[in-house]
């Protein structure tokens, strides 16, 4: 009988890699929902700006506020890209951690 096993493996990841590749991941989440907020707090306090504003019409509020709501409906779209990132890189293949190792580092 022939043998027909697969030639190749997934390449395997050290695990400080995926952790790094997270971690980061997780602070551009964080700098995004910064972002969010803010973006939140302007469409929060934009009729009032309008209003109080010697130079801007009234009429400016329709399509600032659209704007502004694009810009938080896109600050949720790359959220839910992040986390599918997120996701594929948890369902790395890793290599095998040695024991002793500190956070996945090799001595």
């Amino acid at each position: 009988m022939i043998d027909l096993s697969p030639a190749m493996e997934p390449k395997r990841y050290e695990p400080v890699y995926i952790r790094d590749c997270l971690q980061k991941l997780e602070e551009f989440r964080t700098e995004i929902d910064v972002h969010k907020g803010e973006i939140e707090k302007r469409i929060g306090t934009l009729e009032n700006d309008i209003r109080g504003h010697l130079w801007v019409m009234d009429d400016f509020t329709g399509p600032a506020s659209r704007g502004l709501k694009k810009a938080r409906v896109d600050a949720e779209g790359l959220i839910e890209r992040l986390e599918k990132v997120k996701r594929g890189y948890k369902d790395l293949p890793r290599k095998e951690e040695e024991p002793g190792s500190i956070s996945g580092e090799r001595s």
